[in-house]
């Protein structure tokens, strides 16, 4: 007696998409126009997705926006401007940059759940628009959007007023949302945490301020650089040194003035936290201090490299091992 065959899996595979393929001509075949509609419905949301993946995804501004995460709550339903947006968390992301490292109301440093400063403002998850305050206006002569309101940010303890513009018709639309956005310190009446001394681009114009500011926040793989600022009338730099705090081994120039304790006196030259990130999958645990010192050259390489004189600032270290 003959044995009985066996179909393999692999031939029985192939002959379902043998005869899925001859379906498929037999269609085309007999319904060209409806093969011809469909190819071109397909091609067509083909554009139109990554049309919008290329508007929301190709941002000017990635790794420098602050994200309020009830905006869309507000703008829903409203007339806006994708750009505009943009625009506000760009320049959101930058004025809370100019108010890091944090204090709490009791002037304690605020740090993230590892101990850690806080100093780049795209972690924050937090920044949320405060009921009642948002305001739409639309001037129908010039068909002028204007918007305010005010972000509350309650890990930092902080509030920011945000107005901005855009119109769907203005032939200066352009510059009009750009220029038109702006991120402001709140009024004293509009605070609803204590006073965080705050600064924006207007105050930190008309007070004049290191050109360094424009090259910071600064972050890599083994180190973060951040202002510590302080206010006028206040010598208490707006950070505290923590534990893992190492000495501080800047070069200074031997005719220069011995740094001041900056618990007692203000700071006689603009501070810079500086954040060594030492890595366990690279060194061990007992040589993390080593290898600390070993990333601070590249530091001063980095200042040196924007054209500014590391002995100028006060560089005050502290080494997170990761």
């Amino acid at each position: 007696m003959a044995p009985k065959s066996q179909n393999s899996p692999q031939g029985t595979h192939t002959s379902i998409i043998s005869h899925f393929f001859i379906k498929v001509k037999h269609f085309v075949q007999e319904n060209p126009i409806h093969t011809l509609i469909g190819l071109l419905v397909v091609i067509f949301a083909g554009i139109i997705i990554f049309s919008i993946s290329a508007m929301y995804l190709n941002t000017p501004y990635k790794g420098e926006q602050a994200t309020i995460v009830n905006l869309s709550d507000y703008t829903k339903g409203k007339p806006t401007d994708h750009d505009t947006l943009e625009y506000i968390k760009h320049d959101l992301y930058r004025v809370i940059s100019y108010n890091l490292p944090a204090t709490d109301e009791a002037g304690n440093t605020i740090t993230d759940s590892t101990g850690t400063l806080i100093t780049n403002p795209t972690a924050l998850t937090d920044i949320a628009i405060r009921d009642g305050t948002f305001s739409q206006e639309h001037d129908e002569t010039n068909d002028i959007y204007t918007v305010t309101f005010l972000v509350d940010i309650p890990s930092l303890y902080q509030t920011y007023r945000v107005s901005y513009q855009w119109s769907p018709t203005h032939p200066n639309s352009e510059h009009l949302d750009e220029y038109g956005t702006i991120v402001t310190c709140p009024l004293a009446s509009e605070l609803i945490y204590a006073d965080f001394h705050c600064q924006d681009s207007l105050t930190r114009e008309s007070a004049g301020t290191d050109p360094i500011t424009a090259h910071l926040p600064y972050s890599s793989k083994y180190f973060d650089i951040a202002l510590i600022t302080t206010t006028q009338n206040d010598t208490t730099p707006n950070t505290t040194s923590t534990e893992n705090t190492i000495p501080n081994t800047t070069p200074t120039n031997q005719d220069a003035s011995p740094v001041p304790d900056s618990t007692t006196d203000a700071p006689t030259k603009p501070q810079l936290l500086v954040t060594l990130y030492v890595y366990l999958y690279e060194t061990d645990y007992d040589a993390r201090d080593s290898a600390a010192e070993a990333i601070k050259p590249a530091v001063l390489h980095w200042l040196s490299s924007q054209g500014f004189d590391p002995t100028n600032y006060d560089l005050i270290y502290q080494l997170e091992v990761i």
